[in-house]
């Protein structure tokens, strides 16, 4: 723990004075209630590191960044920052997350079959479609507002912007993070909103938090036996996340929960939740 923040992942840098404040930004927003007390908000994160939002040359006069490519499980949070920091920091995880599910599923695609590459480019297609209409029904969901309550807070960083569903996602991932714990963002009225079909619930389900078990519809109505299913998954969970990694030990409890189903295990570790992005 940091002085009784969540629990952060090593933070690096030589300056003791970017990390003071930092961690002083994080704790002026942080709600220890909230859903970042859930380590799922911070998973996949190995690092973080605070730089000057005034002299560093790659995040000047930005929040924060993941370099993809350099230091793709990093989170690059801003100092000083005092607003709205804990918000951008969940922001970020989700691209670390969705680092870690596109370099796993680029090694699944080398062992792919010609059916799974046919599966996989299908499941594309259909999610390039939901993204579509997630965007419209977002943008419908935010002119409906009065401007004073399209904060940042309330509706993401980008707002109307116009922007890739990389960043939108990210949004509304860290928009759930600031939930009370255990709320999801299907709980709000921007969430019942924006995802207001089966489908775009089940989307969501799915891709949220792709390290961990959301693939677990959290609605009755989309996943039959779902709570029998949930509570295997969370005893395993719980016996093996003790001495594996989160990600492994979730799939491990994803495949014993759906033991001696008919339905296949769906893991946004080896399916691409987000479909193919090439689209």
């Amino acid at each position: 723990m940091a002085n009784g923040l969540f629990k952060l992942p090593p933070i690096i840098g030589d300056d003791p004075r970017l990390t003071q404040y930092m961690l002083d930004d994080l704790k002026q927003t942080y709600v220890p209630t909230s859903n970042m007390n859930n380590p799922a908000y911070v998973q996949g994160v190995t690092a973080v590191r605070p730089y000057d939002v005034y002299t560093d040359k790659e995040g000047a006069g930005i929040g924060g960044y993941v370099d993809t490519f350099k230091a793709p499980t990093t989170v690059n949070l801003s100092t000083p920052f005092t607003q709205d920091a804990t918000r951008v920091f969940a922001h970020e995880v989700a691209h670390v997350q969705k680092n870690i599910v596109d370099r796993q599923v680029s090694k699944d695609k080398q062992k792919d079959t010609i059916a799974q590459a046919l599966q996989r480019e299908s499941r594309g297609e259909e999610g390039s479609s939901l993204r579509k209409q997630l965007e419209q029904n977002f943008r419908n969901y935010v002119k409906s507002l009065e401007i004073q309550q399209r904060s940042p807070s309330a509706i993401g960083g980008y707002g109307l912007k116009n922007t890739s569903w990389e960043e939108r996602f990210a949004d509304l991932q860290s928009l759930e993070s600031q939930l009370p714990r255990g709320k999801s963002l299907l709980d709000t009225s921007l969430g019942q909103q924006v995802f207001n079909t089966p489908e775009l619930k089940r989307y969501w389900l799915q891709t949220t938090l792709p390290l961990q078990a959301k693939a677990l519809e959290q609605n009755p109505e989309l996943q039959e036996n779902f709570f029998d299913k949930l509570e295997i998954f969370k005893q395993t969970f719980k016996d093996e996340a003790k001495t594996r990694s989160f990600a492994n030990a979730a799939f491990s409890a994803l495949k014993k929960a759906y033991q001696g189903k008919k339905e296949q295990v769906v893991t946004p570790m080896y399916q691409d939740p987000f479909g193919d992005t090439t689209k």
